[in-house]
């Protein structure tokens, strides 16, 4: 019973998770969104795209094509830049905080910059939360 219950709430999970990003070819992605990506990136012809939140996010790099995530505009403003950090390697305040106000570990986290070149860390959590957090580990907000 309790194992039933523990794989439908996991499912349940998951398929939250992936409806909030669609996978998408090259082709449906606008030209304007790619070209802004080509131009930053020359090296990221084999992205692989997402539409996420409204935005375009192009992931590239590395082995498994994934180790930098770029997130675009319909209009084709560049949003951010992130690669993915090692929950390890996060300020030890970011975990504390993450233990503290939600009661709960780090899935993942990336550390990115914005348009204007500020590093933030944006750590995933239970809920399909992301929780942003400055270089020194200070809460900023939850998006």
């Amino acid at each position: 019973m309790k194992k039933g219950l523990l794989i439908s709430a996991l499912l349940v999970i998951l398929s939250t998770g992936f409806s909030m990003a669609q996978k998408l070819s090259a082709k449906a992605v606008p030209l304007a969104v790619r070209s802004e990506l080509m131009r930053r990136y020359p090296n990221a012809a084999k992205a692989t795209w997402e539409k996420r939140k409204g935005n375009y996010r192009a992931s590239f790099g590395g082995k498994a094509g994934k180790d930098n995530s770029v997130l675009i505009s319909p209009a084709s403003a560049f949003i951010e830049m992130g690669n993915p950090v090692e929950v390890k390697f996060l300020p030890q305040a970011v975990s504390s905080y993450v233990k503290v106000h939600y009661h709960t570990t780090i899935i993942s986290a990336d550390k990115i910059a914005d348009a204007t070149g500020k590093l933030f860390y944006v750590t995933r959590i239970a809920g399909d939360k992301e929780v942003l957090f400055d270089t020194n580990g200070r809460f900023i907000k939850v998006r």
